[in-house]
């Protein structure tokens, strides 16, 4: 791919967007920053198409949590964006050259900055749909222990030390089923995730009929918190953010 996710970060810093998922092998790129809408994250996604990526195509949003790759269903909208391709029928421009990928990473620049309203669509409606889920999240957050120099297993054994047998078997189910989990390398998180609604829900709201929905990709209320919470604990430290970028 010609596109360089390093060339664009550099455009793109000066707006307040910061690298959240590259994966080379599929040629995806997500960059985030916060949004005016309080709670909300502002999305650029970027995806290349063809064997080697031949061709590019782009996608402006705005979610619920800052990582691209945790914006499930309900969490956020994504839009196409015509400005800025070449063919609007299909919606991507072919890049032949580096000269031309740094011509459409300028364009992505310019876009971001003369087009705020592209990410503000739906925001008002987002905000107020996911508005219990993240306050649930954020009260959860509470219950994690002080410390900056924690890691990811440490965490999880601080709440495996205080958790029942039983929600330990299902936090884990909760970070195993499949579709759950959305970022490579965080099933500790997940886990964490889920301990933390199974243990202290009852302490939290009212949540316990939502837990009787064993289905968990299809419980939505559950699935958003879950993803919230692990957006959040990765942002807690910048080490753990560059750990997830990564693919």
């Amino acid at each position: 791919m010609k596109i360089s996710p390093q060339r664009i970060k550099a455009l793109l810093d000066i707006h307040g967007f910061e690298l959240t998922w590259l994966d080379e092998c599929s040629f995806d790129i997500r960059f985030s920053r916060a949004s005016s809408v309080h709670g909300l994250y502002e999305q650029v996604w970027i995806v290349g198409l063809g064997k080697r990526g031949e061709a590019v195509a782009c996608r402006f949003g705005i979610a619920a949590v800052s990582g691209g790759k945790l914006v499930v269903k309900g969490l956020g909208n994504t839009y196409h964006v015509p400005e800025i391709d070449e063919d609007n029928i299909h919606g991507f421009t072919e890049i032949a050259c580096i000269s031309e990928a740094k011509t459409w990473e300028q364009r992505l620049a310019d876009l971001v900055n003369r087009k705020p309203e592209f990410f503000q669509m739906d925001a008002d409606q987002l905000y107020d749909i996911t508005s219990s889920a993240r306050k649930a999240a954020h009260r959860y957050l509470d219950f994690l222990p002080n410390g900056t120099n924690i890691n990811f297993s440490d965490l999880k054994n601080f709440f495996l030390e205080k958790a029942t047998q039983e929600q330990t078997i299902e936090a884990t189910t909760i970070a195993e089923w499949p579709g759950v989990a959305r970022v490579r390398k965080a099933s500790h998180i997940y886990e964490i995730a889920a301990l933390l609604i199974l243990m202290y829900s009852e302490q939290v709201e009212d949540f316990k009929s939502l837990l009787d929905d064993r289905d968990y990709l299809s419980n939505q209320e559950l699935f958003w918190r879950v993803q919230i919470i692990v957006d959040c604990i990765i942002r807690m430290h910048e080490s753990w953010q560059k750990y997830f970028i990564y693919k």
